[in-house]
């Protein structure tokens, strides 16, 4: 007799997990910012102008490589090239503390939004590979739903990293979380 075998999760579910996952992180990434910038504000002397640039420059890469970052992925792969948008917003993100003026840390958030330029084009170009039609609405909701828990996770951990030890650790901390 042979012994019953449980039965295997498809593999699919385990790229729709990691979708989930990137779009957790991305937001993490992406929000920790806001959460810091009064304290850097008063520490490195910053006003609501030079706040708001930072801030934006973040969308000027990000938006950069929206389309490239489809041709990209369709070319040469999503999961290639949504490994190197994880790592490399991830790097930026854990060097953020090193930015001391409102140039140089509007530099590191355009190169950040880079990276993350390439998150939803490379995960659309996987999802229309491995995602039969009739549950790519199931897990597009399920795969958005990962930007909104990271949202409601990074927020309150941003907040007590930043209590505990300071704001630098909480770049540090998500930029980690990438790697």
């Amino acid at each position: 007799a042979r012994p019953l075998q449980q039965p295997r999760m498809p593999r699919r579910l385990n790229l729709v997990l990691l979708f989930f996952t990137c779009n957790l992180i991305c937001y993490m990434d992406r929000i920790n910012i806001a959460v810091t910038a009064p304290v850097i504000m008063k520490e490195l002397g910053w006003n609501e102008a030079a706040l708001g640039i930072i801030l934006s420059s973040f969308f000027w890469g990000y938006t950069l490589l929206q389309i490239p970052g489809g041709w990209l992925a369709d070319r040469y792969g999503g999961k290639r090239v949504l490994s190197i948008g994880v790592l490399w917003w991830s790097f930026f993100t854990m060097i953020t503390p090193l930015a001391r003026t409102t140039g140089s840390m509007a530099i590191m958030r355009a190169l950040m939004g880079l990276g993350e330029g390439v998150n939803f084009p490379s995960i659309q170009s996987l999802a229309s590979k491995w995602v039969p039609i009739n549950e790519r609405s199931r897990v597009s909701g399920f795969i958005l739903s990962g930007i909104s828990v990271g949202n409601i996770i990074a927020f309150p951990l941003a907040t007590w990293i930043m209590t505990v030890l300071s704001w630098h650790y909480v770049f540090y901390v998500f930029g980690l979380f990438g790697f």
